[in-house]
């Protein structure tokens, strides 16, 4: 299993593998212990389409960067990595994927979620709530050597659904550490890598 390399999104890809495995799937298999979300709450605006263009309706609800995340400094840095993951909470909940996928296009890593809110949403699944509550972030370094470490919480108040009919199931309360890598760009920041460890 690809745990190691897909921390955050691991029990979406586990649960989502046994979606594509076992696609009788009653509504009553809870996902075995999964520590993962299932979103159940009914999200009918929600884009039912898979790829990063579900949800182009829904653009215009889409997080802005604030203006302090324009600075070429440490906080800026902290500022883009705070609007990093308002973006990763939007598209969960959207099924809008696209404003994730260019705010960290050269970073492998954090293609993942979007690849994976992709895979639930085209199955029929969802999100509801806020994923991840960022609890502090800290930037060192500078220009194409600045790296920021955030501190996460999964917010339990979130459901999710991994596909129609599949059950809704809360996220477990689990903590993160990301470490991001950044350059800064004409408009603000691009992230470039991504570590993390829970």
């Amino acid at each position: 299993m690809r745990r190691h390399l897909l921390s955050t999104a691991a029990w979406i890809l586990v649960a989502a593998a046994a979606v594509a495995g076992c696609d009788s799937g009653s509504d009553d298999e809870s996902g075995s212990g999964a520590s993962g979300p299932t979103s159940d709450s009914p999200t009918s605006d929600s884009p039912a389409t898979g790829s990063t263009a579900p949800g182009a309706s829904k653009a215009s609800n889409a997080p802005k960067p604030p203006a302090a995340a324009e600075k070429d400094d440490a906080a800026g840095a902290e500022a883009y990595v705070g609007y990093f993951v308002d973006l990763v909470n939007y598209a969960a909940e959207s099924g809008d994927t696209k404003p994730l996928h260019d705010a960290a296009v050269e970073c492998d890593y954090c293609q993942q979620f979007p690849a994976v809110y992709d895979d639930v949403y085209s199955n029929g699944g969802s999100f509801d709530g806020d994923f991840f509550r960022l609890l502090d972030v800290n930037a060192t370094g500078e220009g194409d050597t600045t790296q920021a470490v955030a501190k996460l919480k999964a917010d339990t108040s979130t459901t999710f659904k991994i596909a129609k009919d599949k059950k809704t199931q809360h996220i477990e309360p689990v903590s993160y550490t990301w470490t991001i890598d950044l350059e800064p760009t004409d408009d603000g920041w691009q992230i470039t890598g991504m570590k993390e460890k829970f």
